[in-house]
């Protein structure tokens, strides 16, 4: 259906921009680093926009997105250990 992607995007950028400058609040709080704080915010917003789908008209989109970054942040950390023991 054409135009399909483009309404997704809008409609995510209306819903998730405004709360760009929290969600980078959350992790730089979250990760006490600037540049992990970044790349946690570039990884959430990636991701939210890929499960746009699930995520319910109506909700708390910012809770949604501090969600997203905080188990981002807790797989990274995982990931990390995991390395670390390897």
């Amino acid at each position: 259906m054409p135009g399909s992607s483009e309404a997704k995007r809008d409609a995510f950028e209306k819903e998730a921009l405004p709360h760009l400058d929290a969600v980078y609040r959350v992790a730089l709080r979250l990760s006490a680093n600037e540049d992990q704080a970044q790349d946690l915010v570039q990884e959430t917003m990636l991701k939210a926009f890929t499960y746009s789908d699930s995520y319910e008209a109506g909700t708390n989109g910012r809770a949604w997105l501090f969600q997203i970054c905080k188990n981002s942040m807790i797989n990274n950390t995982r990931r990390r250990k995991r390395e670390q023991v390897l």
